[in-house]
């Protein structure tokens, strides 16, 4: 699963967003999101307005490729890298 995080400041005292992948389940702050429905150069998009899935799922060489909307706590850097590599 190929995931694209879109990170923004929580709220003071707010959970940061818990995220673990399984297969073609992903599950976020709890919830599982099965998303093995998507096919093979197919696109899904998420049904609620809340959901903190941005854009389409879609399916790319047997790959998932998804973006995804994170909360960050007070401990997060106030400079992330630009660079994935560090």
């Amino acid at each position: 699963m190929h995931l694209t995080l879109s990170p923004q400041a929580g709220l003071p005292g707010a959970p940061e967003t818990t995220i673990s992948v399984h297969g073609d389940i992903i599950t976020i702050d709890g919830l599982d999101c099965d998303l093995s429905k998507v096919p093979e150069g197919g696109k899904g998009w998420p049904e609620d307005p809340e959901s903190p899935l941005i854009g389409p799922v879609c399916r790319i060489d047997g790959t998932l490729h998804l973006g995804l909307r994170v909360s960050l706590g007070a401990t997060a850097a106030e400079n992330q890298p630009t660079d994935p590599a560090l």
